[in-house]
């Protein structure tokens, strides 16, 4: 019995081990995401981007951050994403 205790406790001070160093790593990840966009500035594409879905024969028009057209040969396939994400 003496040893169940012992291993819970253990098992215990494992697991705050862990969580202590879980929001260790996101903070630091967080620092180091807010240094680079402040050397390097914001992400972005510049110019035009368009994306090809061979399988599905569907063209996707990024034209800014809120935005994309969506062209494709067949009606079957554009569908489910106008249902989905129709306002």
């Amino acid at each position: 019995m003496h040893c169940v205790n012992v291993l819970v406790v253990v098992l215990k001070l494992l697991l705050r081990k862990i969580e202590r160093l879980k929001k260790s790593l996101s903070i630091k990840g967080y620092l180091f995401k807010r240094l680079v966009i402040r050397i390097l500035g914001k992400p972005r594409i510049k110019g035009k981007l368009y994306l090809i879905y061979l399988k599905k024969n569907t063209l996707l028009h990024m034209y800014d951050e809120c935005g994309c057209d969506v062209y494709g040969l067949n009606k079957e396939n554009l569908l489910p994403l106008c249902h989905k994400f129709r306002k």
